[in-house]
């Protein structure tokens, strides 16, 4: 059986010390091919190639700080992200029950490398203008002021792996051709750290992701 594969991504990483600030996930997409060989009428072994996309987002957000006045609706802050693309195989053992309707429950371990990752920052202040009265000083701009930064970033470690964890639902349209979505869980075991970043911190990828696939049984 072949089939193809798409849908979204919802990535972030785990890491063994605590962020100082807001650390989120971030939206992407996959998409691929699946080879799928039956076993028995129950059991299956799929291997798939596809195009995957890991990341993470840092936040924060914080009232402006002055020495000699107290700001209370002006604040600063900044959002961080960083996308990781990746080409990325899978090995799993599946398990199905149904006939025209299928539930499958696949596991099994996964290797994937990098391609590129990207970086984009966003900064930003706003000052009340009652406060940029009171407060006196021509240092701050009264408003919203924005800022963004966007480059290609390298030294990433280049090869991840690690367990996934997938159910599927299964609608055989006839006795070749069947329609599925799929919800799976990838947690990588290879630290995704940038090269000569701080040795004590230590990153793991770590997403789910959703989809839609179609599958033809040769």
């Amino acid at each position: 059986m072949i089939g193809i594969i798409g849908g979204l991504t919802y990535s972030n990483t785990m890491v063994d010390f605590d962020f100082p600030s807001s650390h989120d996930f971030i939206k992407g997409f996959n998409s691929g091919a699946s080879i799928e060989l039956e076993l028995n009428s129950n059991i299956t072994i799929e291997t798939n190639i596809s195009y995957y996309q890991n990341g993470f987002k840092i936040s924060d957000e914080d009232t402006i700080r002055a020495p000699d006045f107290k700001f209370s609706k002006s604040y600063i802050g900044f959002e961080e992200k960083i996308r990781q693309n990746y080409l990325n195989n899978s090995w799993l053992v599946g398990y199905s029950i149904g006939n025209k309707i299928e539930f499958s429950v696949y596991t099994g371990l996964y290797w994937a490398i990098l391609l590129n990752s990207n970086y984009k920052i966003k900064s930003y202040i706003f000052v009340d203008s009652l406060e940029w009265t009171e407060f006196g000083s021509t240092s701050l701009q009264k408003g919203y002021h924005e800022s963004n930064f966007q480059e290609q970033v390298k030294g990433y470690t280049s090869f991840d792996y690690g367990f996934i964890g997938r159910i599927e639902l299964g609608i055989n349209l006839n006795q070749r051709l069947q329609m599925t979505c799929f919800s799976g869980y990838y947690q990588g075991f290879g630290e995704n750290s940038k090269t000569g970043s701080d040795d004590e911190v230590r990153i793991f990828n770590s997403s789910f992701n959703v989809g839609l696939g179609l599958k033809y049984n040769l």
